[in-house]
C-alpha cells in the first residue's frame, strides 16, 4: 500500500473523507470523529463496525504542513455494548410505563437514595425525607415496623420482597398498596440495587371484602331457609350445600355419588337429563324428584337452579334449591281424585237431564208451545256446554293418572285438518275459517286426540276475537315435521304471561279477559296431547292485534324412528339394571 494514493486504495471512502482531509490540510486544525461507522469488503466478506478517528496535521520546523497523520481505533465492541445498554434502558423505561404502579429503586443495602420522583409524587415526601429509611415514615404506624423488618430480612437473604401495607398519599388519605421488590445482581452475584413497585390495591381489596360479605350473607341466608340450598361451578361441580341437607338426609351431598344416594332410583335418569340439558343450554334447571330423608322415606321436592353470569355473559356458577312439595303433591292427588270422582258422578245425571230435555222438546213441539220450547232448547245448550266441561275434566284427571287412552294410526295431516275444519265451520257462524294447507305429509298419532286439540285451538281463536270475522289455519313442513298455525285477530296475550297459558287452571287476568268464561284447562289439555304425540306448542301474540298458536308434530318416519330408539333405550336400561 505504501506510496499509493489513499483513495486509490480505499475508493469507497473518497466521497466522504476527501473533503474532510482537505480541510485539515488547509486549516492545520485536527479533526476528531467518534463512533464513525464503517463497512469494508475483505476477501469478499463485508465487515461492519465503528471507529474513533483522529486526523492530525504534522509540520516541519518552520511550521509548514507536510502531511496528515491518521489514527484509527476500532471501538465496535464498545459501541455495541453501549447500544445494548441503551436498548435495555429503553425497555426498562417502557416496562415502568406499562406497570400500573409506582417504581422506585434502593441501593444494595436497601436504602433509598438519589432522586425518586415517583415516590415523591405518591407520598409527597421531599428528597431529604425519603432518603435512607425515611420512606418508612409514609407507612401507616401499624404497618411501619413489620414492613421494615420484612424488608431487612429480604435484603439480608437477597430474596424478593413482597408485602402489603397502608401508605399516606400526597392527598393525605390512606391507601392500601401491594409492594414487590427484586434485587439486581452483577455477573458475579453481587447486588448492585433493588428495583421495586408499589401497586394500589385499595379498590381490589374493597371489592374482595364486598364479595366475602356477600358470600357470608348468602351462606347465612342459606342456613336459615327451609329449602335445601346448593351451589356448583360453571361445569356443575359441587362447591357448597347448606346445613339443611344434613338435617334432612344426614348426608353432605359433596359430589355426584353422594347426592345420587338420596334420589329415588326411578327419578335419577330424568333428573340427570334435565341437569345436563341446563348445563349445555344455560337455561333454568327445573325438575321434580323424590329425595330420601334420614328415616329412609322419600318425599317429593321441586329442584330449581339458576345460572350466575359475569359481565361478559359467561356462566360462572349455578345456585339452586330443593323445595319440599310432598304436601302439595298430596293435595294435587286429592284434587285429581276429586275431579275424577266428581266428573264421573256428574256424568250420569247430566246425561239423564239431556235425555229428558230432548223428550220434553219433542212434547212441546207436538203441542206447539214454541215459547216454552225456546227456553228448553236454551237449557239444552247449557247442558251441552256442561257435558263438554265434564269431558275436559275427565281428560285432565286421566292425564294426571296417565290413564288417557292413546290409539295410534297413520293419517294424512292436511286431509285430516281439512275434515276437522269443515266440521267445525258448520258449528261456527261468527267466523270464516280460511285454510292454507301445504304439509302434504303423513303422521303417526291419535287422530281423536289431535282433532280434539285442533278444535280447542280454533274454539279459543273464535272466542277471543269477537271483533274479527276470520281465522287462518296453515300447515307446512318444518324440521322433519309438520307445523300447524292457527291465527286470530283478537285481543291478544301479553308477553309476560305467554309462557304460563299452557299451565293447568291458568287464566289470564285483565280488563279484556274478564269478559270470557272458562276454567283454564283447554290449552293445558292441548299441551298435554301434543306432548304425548312427541311435538311442541307455543304462541306468538301482541295485545289488541291477535295471536298465532303453533303446533309442531313429527312426521310418520321421524315418530317411528324416535319410538324405536326409545324402545332400545328402555331395553338398554333394563339390561343395565340386570
Amino acid at each position: 500500500l505504501l506510496g499509493k494514493p489513499l483513495f486509490s486504495v480505499l475508493p469507497d471512502a473518497e466521497e466522504y473523507y476527501k473533503s474532510l482531509l482537505e480541510k485539515v490540510r488547509l486549516t492545520g486544525e485536527p479533526l476528531h470523529l467518534y463512533d464513525s461507522p464503517y463497512s469494508l469488503n475483505v476477501k469478499g466478506k463485508c465487515i461492519e463496525g465503528y471507529v474513533h478517528m483522529v486526523f492530525q496535521p504534522y509540520r516541519d520546523t518552520q511550521g509548514k504542513t507536510l502531511g496528515i497523520m491518521g489514527i484509527h481505533q476500532d471501538v465496535t465492541e464498545a459501541v455495541k455494548s453501549r447500544k445494548k445498554i441503551e436498548e435495555s434502558e429503553k425497555r426498562f423505561q417502557a416496562a415502568i410505563s406499562a406497570v400500573e404502579g409506582i417504581i422506585w429503586t434502593n441501593n444494595a443495602n436497601g436504602e433509598m437514595e438519589g432522586e425518586q420522583p415517583s415516590w415523591s409524587k405518591l407520598t409527597g415526601q421531599s428528597y431529604e425525607e425519603y432518603q435512607g429509611y425515611g420512606w418508612a415514615k409514609a407507612v401507616h404506624p401499624n404497618d411501619a415496623q413489620p414492613t421494615v423488618d420484612a424488608w431487612n430480612n429480604a435484603v439480608k437473604n437477597k430474596r424478593t420482597f413482597e408485602f402489603e401495607h397502608w401508605l399516606k398519599t400526597k392527598q393525605n388519605d390512606w391507601r392500601l398498596f401491594s409492594v414487590k421488590a427484586v434485587p439486581v445482581f452483577t455477573e458475579t452475584g453481587i447486588i448492585i440495587q433493588w428495583v421495586g413497585v408499589h401497586t394500589d390495591i385499595t379498590e381490589q381489596r374493597e371489592a374482595t371484602q364486598r364479595i366475602k360479605e356477600s358470600e357470608s350473607r348468602f351462606r347465612t341466608l342459606a342456613q336459615t331457609l327451609p329449602q335445601l340450598i346448593w351451589m356448583t361451578d360453571e361445569k356443575g361441580t359441587y362447591e357448597y350445600a347448606s346445613k339443611r341437607w344434613i338435617d334432612y338426609s344426614g348426608l353432605d351431598p359433596a359430589g355426584e355419588d353422594s347426592w345420587k344416594k338420596l334420589v329415588h332410583p326411578d327419578d335419577i335418569e330424568n333428573l340427570m337429563q334435565v341437569w345436563l340439558s341446563s348445563l349445555n343450554t344455560g337455561k333454568t334447571y327445573n325438575a321434580e324428584v323424590r329425595l330420601k330423608n334420614k328415616v329412609g322415606a322419600y318425599r317429593w321436592h321441586l329442584v330449581q337452579g339458576e345460572p350466575i353470569k359475569n359481565d361478559k355473559g359467561s356462566i360462572i356458577k349455578w345456585i339452586g334449591a330443593y323445595t319440599d312439595i310432598e304436601n302439595l303433591k298430596k293435595e294435587q292427588k286429592q284434587k285429581d281424585d276429586f275431579l275424577a270422582t266428581a266428573s264421573h258422578e256428574f256424568k250420569t245425571p247430566v246425561t239423564t237431564i239431556k235425555a229428558y230435555g230432548q223428550i220434553l222438546e219433542r212434547i212441546l213441539e207436538e203441542k206447539g208451545d214454541l215459547h216454552t220450547l225456546g227456553m228448553v232448547k236454551k237449557i239444552g245448550t247449557q247442558v251441552v256446554r256442561l257435558t263438554a266441561l265434564i269431558a275436559d275434566l275427565l281428560d285432565v284427571s286421566k292425564m294426571q293418572k296417565e290413564g288417557l287412552i292413546h290409539i295410534e294410526s297413520v293419517f294424512n295431516f292436511d286431509e285430516f285438518i281439512k275434515d276437522v275444519i269443515d266440521d267445525t265451520q258448520k258449528a261456527i257462524v261468527t267466523h270464516q275459517i280460511i285454510y292454507n294447507l301445504n304439509a302434504g305429509k303423513k303422521i303417526l298419532g291419535d287422530k281423536d286426540k289431535v282433532g280434539q286439540m285442533i278444535n280447542n285451538l280454533i274454539s279459543n281463536a273464535t272466542k277471543y276475537s269477537p271483533s274479527s270475522d276470520k281465522i287462518i289455519v296453515s300447515t307446512q313442513i318444518v324440521n322433519d315435521g309438520v307445523q300447524l298455525s292457527i291465527q286470530d285477530f283478537g285481543i291478544g296475550i301479553s308477553t309476560e304471561v305467554q309462557e304460563n297459558i299452557f299451565e293447568q287452571f291458568y287464566r289470564v287476568t285483565g280488563e279484556n279477559q274478564s269478559n270470557f268464561q272458562g276454567m283454564g284447562i283447554g290449552l293445558y289439555i292441548c299441551a298435554e296431547i301434543i306432548k304425548r304425540e312427541g311435538g311442541k306448542i307455543w304462541v306468538e301474540s301482541t295485545i289488541d292485534k291477535g295471536s298465532i298458536f303453533y303446533v309442531w308434530l313429527p312426521t310418520e318416519q321421524k315418530r317411528k324412528l324416535n319410538y324405536d330408539s326409545s324402545i332400545l333405550t328402555g331395553v338398554g336400561n333394563q339390561l343395565r339394571k340386570v
